[in-house]
């Protein structure tokens, strides 16, 4: 596995739409290892494809390593689909692409994802907390958003001025 480089605004990567993956060979398994050992080296809970520059829709969340030191217990979703619950609640958001930017964003409770692990084998399930947060976060990523489009015009001007900083 490699560590690659994380892509950090205002990379025109970060706003693609990513196209689906299509195979889910020896470069798909390649990608996903990359993608894990990024997010663990960069201390991350989750990454997106487009974030290290490849414009496809896959992501890796392990919200539970940072706690218990394991490397074990991470999801991967390969062409993903979400559906979102109504219940809504904010909580504090960062982001490997916007480095020192924590700021409260509004997210579902919980979510549906239906999509592939990295072999190809569809699954469904439902997610909630932190785990579902993290979910609908790096999934806004494959359709090219980050968590600064979730900000109010005020404190996405200050979130952008400390980036500069």
């Amino acid at each position: 596995m490699t560590t690659l480089q994380i892509k950090r605004h205002p990379d025109p990567v970060l706003k693609q739409v990513c196209t689906p993956l299509a195979l889910y060979g020896h470069e798909t398994q390649t990608l996903i290892g990359d993608l894990l050992e990024t997010m663990y080296e960069n201390k991350g809970v989750g990454l997106a494809a487009p974030q290290v520059g490849f414009p496809v829709r896959a992501f890796v969340v392990d919200v539970d390593w940072v706690r218990t030191g394991r490397r074990d217990n991470a999801l991967v979703f390969v062409n993903p689909t979400l559906t979102y619950s109504t219940v809504k609640r904010k909580g504090r958001e960062g982001c490997l692409s916007l480095p020192g930017v924590h700021e409260q964003v509004e997210r579902s409770e919980t979510v549906v994802v239906s999509a592939r692990n990295a072999r190809g084998i569809a699954f469904e399930a439902q997610y909630e907390g932190f785990l579902a947060v993290a979910i609908q976060h790096e999934f806004d990523h494959l359709n090219g958003v980050t968590m600064l489009q979730h900000l109010s015009p005020l404190t996405r001007k200050f979130a952008l001025k400390s980036l500069q900083r």
